[in-house]
């Protein structure tokens, strides 16, 4: 079966792409690994050191109406909405160049144990969708009961697509076009808002249920973190961690003790990012970090966000010798 991953960035998230590629590749061959440059940047010399990576811009990408639209529209006006629009756009691409599955997966995404069963999950189905498991129970923990019924029950973080999915692929795209806006009182929530009608409308389409997937700050309650009797960190005492989605109020929780049993996990990412963060432009290093769908709810301002990069990279610097040669 051939299967790609594939990530969209804009420049200053270079490393990001790069960690999570290296995450990926601890776990498995990858044969190729694609990353879209959203705002024109070339990373050519980059390739020449990752063989398996391969760099696509918008214009090669964008080769039918409904990509024209989504470039034209914006790519020049909102970044954000223009990479988040583009998921659907580049997973076609890809899978109408040969490949049977195609997975996106945010650049924020990092990886601690094999990824094969999610391409035994997508076999025989068109959509693989990872549900947030924000928190059922009301009472248990309000805020996130309360966002799970405005910012989408599944997060576009993580998608896996096989040819027969091309149709949602296609649907997906000319909704992103009519309307990629936060406007939670009508019902809209960028790109990610939309995958809530995916199962209804598509036949094939398929909820992950392995709960350490999309490890995150918002399923804290439903995918509690345990220790086993070797010190493994579990969830909910039966899976092992797969991916974290580390956002920032993932980081954030982590580094305040709140989610502490992810700290070794964090310095992993942490310590891969500082490995490849000299791939980032100069003249984009003074750029902050582009938001996710995630963090809308409880913005951080860019002051504190720093802080908590420092504090993260030091995190990183204790343990690098257990985690890098």
């Amino acid at each position: 079966m051939q299967a790609t991953f594939c990530t969209i960035i804009t420049a200053n998230f270079i490393h990001y792409a790069l960690s999570l590629y290296e995450s990926l590749s601890r776990w498995g061959k990858i044969e190729s690994f694609y990353i879209l440059i959203a705002d024109q940047h070339s990373f050519n010399h980059v390739e020449i050191h990752f063989p398996s990576i391969k760099f696509l811009h918008p214009e090669e990408v964008c080769n039918d109406e409904i990509g024209k639209e989504i470039q034209e529209k914006y790519q020049t006006s909102n970044m954000d909405c223009f990479r988040w629009s583009m998921k659907s756009i580049l997973i076609k691409y890809l899978l109408e160049r040969g490949y049977e599955q195609v997975f996106f997966l945010d650049p924020d995404l990092y990886f601690y144990n094999s990824f094969d069963f999610l391409l035994q999950e997508l076999e025989g189905n068109s959509v693989l969708l990872s549900p947030h498991w924000r928190a059922s129970d009301p009472y248990e923990d309000p805020s996130n009961f309360r966002i799970l019924q405005t910012n989408g029950l599944f997060n576009a973080g993580f998608i896996g697509v096989s040819k027969a999915g091309i149709p949602a692929m296609e649907w997906w795209a000319k909704v992103c076009g009519y309307k990629c806006t936060k406007d939670l009182e009508k019902g809209f929530f960028d790109d990610q808002g939309y995958l809530n009608l995916m199962p209804v409308y598509f036949e094939g389409v398929k909820i992950l249920r392995h709960q350490g997937c999309n490890v995150a700050n918002w399923n804290q309650v439903e995918c509690k973190r345990t220790l086993n009797s070797e010190g493994k960190v579990l969830i909910n005492n039966q899976w092992e961690v797969v991916f974290v989605h580390f956002t920032r109020s993932t980081v954030n929780g982590i580094l305040s003790g709140q989610d502490h049993l992810l700290s070794d996990h964090l310095a992993q990412q942490q310590a891969s990012l500082e490995k490849f963060s000299f791939w980032i432009p100069e003249e984009c290093k003074i750029l902050e970090p582009t938001e996710t769908e995630e963090e809308i709810e409880n913005k951080k301002p860019p002051s504190k966000w720093k802080k908590t990069m420092q504090r993260s990279r030091q995190l990183a610097g204790k343990i690098k010798r257990k985690v890098l040669p």
